[in-house]
């Protein structure tokens, strides 16, 4: 059978290796600009086989082996911060790094490093060659049928009862938890077509979204709309290309691809209203006012047409704030706006927003800026501009050698560990097999005899994501012991122990001395990067669980945790449950308040209204 065929199994075909591309710009979220994106896991070219049938649906699955036996040695590189394993040809594995690295120094035109996620460990990347890529075996074809038959009858399944299912592996994808991300591609060196490499939009919203303390919801959505407009696209793997050309609405913008970023002109909602902008600006465009949108927090509850408008505001104004024309649409305002928004980004994000605040960083008032804007638009419709790089990026060298095998175990067993949930959350049936497939992995180094912390913790992780607590601990606790950077690694370790220990207490409630450990662990979590919304919660939990008094150092941690995240429910409400035990409860109307500003979760709200109704005094019973 070719290596591109198909295996029928029933009413499932497996297709093989269906695909070829592996630099999609993704999306979760359709743009303003009016374009169709797709997530780069969905893309599935069937390389000469032709269309798929109209009832065709398909099953990704991630990378799975069964054994390891290839010849071909995994290469190995890294840089400060990212770790890279490769089985492609050392050439194309160089110009993938290189891409990757300019792309990240890029990005930093548009979102500084301060305003991303960060971790204290290290980012890994998995570069397979598509030519020993191995077939989705049987068994697994079997487990996805069985589970899918059974899951219509239920109506649980995502997929139609009459749909065939193509069953294939992922052409690429990016896992991540708490603290730590792994993306892999496979790749066909031999494919003269492929496209070029860019940071798909779902990864942008992640480091935006699980930066802490959190941005504020009007940047984030508006930096995604606009991000729908920007190229920064490296030059395909084969070929190098020096510049490209845009030409979108009538603009034609040469951009150098290495060093600039280019941002296209605005595209307002709809062709229809754009056109009716360029005709006639001043009297078709109608604003909110900043301060509403600076307020919003829960546009998902606003009509589809606020909504657009929202988005495409926020975009706007960032757009302008970018802008390094000196002059363009501004009224001559020299160009420190940019500087501007990063301050107000940041001081928002540990501030409330008013209109003191916005002077504060762009010397302007909110009626002054609104007034810009519009004078702004005209040009904005027509007009694209660069953002460059004050000195060329200068890739670090790049040394590539045949990874050890700690090296493979610590990166593709993260890979493989991380693809744990993504299997168990879409089909569970082969839950066990991907769980396998990590221990195999992080093993092999460990039965070698390697005892680096950060494989230990790894392990310890590995048996947590397979819901095996007692496994997982020992090798916790030789991490942390050894103290590993891994924060998530002292998270896990203290709830196990919390656990083991109110069950051995039975009704008695632990005391402040016998959380010793437990407080030590997560005090250490809480130093490293990314910071854990859990460790705060097991925090709120101690309290509740505990006979441990809500003092002026828990009160500050647990005050940490909503500065840190301020629109998380499961905190708010935590900590708000913990308030009420302790009768502070003007403290908990205020945190009951914002949970309703951050949530239309019928549950959700549910639950702060039972709160609310517990602290609220009977009328009749006060009489």
């Amino acid at each position: 059978m070719t290596k591109s065929g198909r295996l029928i199994v029933g009413k499932l075909k497996l297709q093989f290796t269906p695909i070829v591309r592996y630099t999609v710009r993704m999306t979760a979220l359709p743009t303003s600009s009016g374009k169709v994106t797709f997530s780069m896991c969905t893309i599935w070219l069937s390389m000469g086989l032709g269309l798929l049938a109209q009832t065709s649906e398909v099953v990704e699955l991630p990378p799975y082996v069964v054994a390891e036996n290839s010849t071909i040695p995994w290469r190995y590189a890294e840089f400060p911060g990212v770790e890279f394993i490769s089985r492609c040809p050392d050439a194309v594995t160089r110009q993938l790094i290189t891409s990757q690295y300019r792309l990240h120094e890029l990005l930093g035109l548009i979102i500084p490093r301060e305003l991303r996620m960060q971790w204290d460990n290290t980012r890994k990347y998995v570069y397979f060659n598509e030519s020993n890529q191995p077939a989705v075996n049987q068994e697994m074809v079997e487990s996805i049928e069985k589970q899918e038959r059974l899951d219509a009858k239920t109506k649980q399944s995502k997929h139609r009862a009459d749909a065939d299912l193509e069953v294939g592996f992922m052409p690429n994808f990016r896992f991540w938890d708490e603290d730590s991300i792994a993306v892999f591609f496979v790749i066909d060196p031999t494919d003269q077509d492929q496209d070029g490499i860019t940071l798909a939009n779902s990864y942008v919203r992640y480091l935006l979204e699980s930066r802490t303390p959190a941005l504020s919801r009007w940047f984030i959505e508006g930096m995604m709309e606009l991000y729908g407009s920007m190229r920064f696209t490296e030059p395909p793997i084969k070929g190098q290309i020096d510049s490209v050309e845009v030409i979108e609405n009538s603009a034609v913008v040469a951009a150098k691809f290495r060093n600039a970023v280019t941002v296209e002109p605005v595209f307002w909602i709809s062709d229809q209203k754009t056109k009716a902008l360029k005709k006639n600006t001043k009297s078709e465009l109608k604003l909110l006012s900043l301060a509403e949108i600076f307020a919003v927090q829960l546009i998902e509850t606003k009509p589809a047409d606020y909504q657009q408008q929202w988005r495409a505001q926020s975009s706007l104004f960032i757009r302008w704030a970018l802008d390094p024309e000196k002059g363009t649409g501004g009224g001559g305002l020299p160009n420190n706006r940019t500087q501007a928004l990063w301050k107000f980004l940041e001081r928002s994000s540990v501030e409330a927003v008013t209109e003191t605040l916005f002077q504060e960083c762009f010397g302007l008032s909110y009626a002054a800026t609104e007034t810009a804007l519009r004078d702004y638009m005209p040009s904005a419709l027509r007009t694209a501009y660069s953002l460059r790089t004050e000195q060329p990026i200068v890739t670090p060298t790049i040394s590539l050698r045949n990874a050890t095998p700690l090296e493979v175990s610590l990166v593709k067993g993260e890979l493989n560990r991380l693809e744990i949930g993504y299997v168990r959350a879409r089909y569970p049936a082969i839950t066990d097999t991907y769980i396998e497939q990590a221990r195999r992995t992080l093993r092999r180094s460990y039965d070698l005899g390697d005892r680096d912390p950060r494989l230990l913790a790894a392990l310890g992780l590995c048996e947590c994501d397979a819901l095996n607590d007692v496994t997982a601990l020992p090798f916790l606790q030789a991490a942390t012991a050894a103290k590993v950077v891994r924060p998530r690694a002292y998270y896990e370790q203290a709830r196990i122990e919390l656990k083991l220990l109110i069950t051995s207490r039975g009704e008695i409630k632990p005391t402040v001395k016998d959380l010793g450990n437990i407080l030590k662990l997560l005090g250490t979590a809480r130093k490293q990067s990314p910071a854990q919304v859990d460790v705060y919660e097991l925090y709120a939990k101690l309290g509740l669980r505990s006979e441990m008094l809500l003092s002026k150092a828990m009160d500050d941690v647990l005050n940490e945790g909503l500065r840190l995240f301020p629109r998380n429910f499961r905190l708010i409400n935590a900590v708000a449950i913990l308030k009420t035990m302790h009768g502070r409860i003007d403290e908990v109307r205020i945190l009951i308040t914002r949970g309703f500003a951050v949530t239309a979760n019928p549950s959700e709200r549910a639950k702060l209204e039972h709160l609310l109704s517990a602290i609220t005094p009977d009328p009749e019973g006060e009489q």
